[in-house]
């Protein structure tokens, strides 16, 4: 054989070998994204069920870099922006919150599997929002600092105050 054969031939050996070998690795990189992915999102939810709210969206997040998807990670990320709202004194930072809450209940239910358990958590979790949101808005209206009638139509006097009971 002349050498230019054993070449070409030792070539068409080594390639699909070196082509096989370098797919198996990807599929390794893959699976081992996936655990990362999963295990970020299982320590979400432990850290939200253990009270640790800013642990708990550090690890959601990191769960998201790996997959913007991944609707698990979306719903804990939901659910722990209700409790931080829940201790936020500031009405703009609850606002903000419950906007953040929101955000991401809509995206695992956009982005979820019709078999996904967390598309339905995630509803469940934009009732509990939107029952809180409403709550916190009913207060802010009733409170002293703030009057509609004011913001609608100048400063109220006191016969047109609305809030009065």
């Amino acid at each position: 054989m002349s050498p230019g054969r054993t070449i070409l031939a030792a070539l068409l050996i080594a390639a699909p070998a070196a082509l096989f070998s370098a797919g198996c690795e990807s599929n390794a990189d893959i699976i081992q994204e996936r655990e990362k992915l999963k295990n970020h999102a299982a320590l979400a939810q432990l850290y939200y069920d253990k009270g640790r709210y800013n642990l708990a969206i550090s690890q959601a997040e990191k769960a998201l870099e790996i997959d913007a998807s991944y609707s698990k990670a979306r719903c804990v990320l939901g659910f722990t922006y209700i409790q931080c709202a829940r201790v936020q004194e500031s009405y703009a930072g609850r606002v903000e919150l419950y906007g953040k809450a929101e955000e991401n209940f809509d995206r695992a239910i956009r982005d979820g599997s019709e078999t996904d358990s967390f598309i339905f958590k995630s509803y469940f979790g934009l009732g509990l929002l939107y029952s809180q949101w409403a709550k916190d808005v009913d207060a802010q209206m009733r409170s002293a600092d703030h009057k509609p009638a004011e913001a609608l139509d100048g400063p109220a006097t006191g016969e047109e105050d609305i809030w009065k009971e």
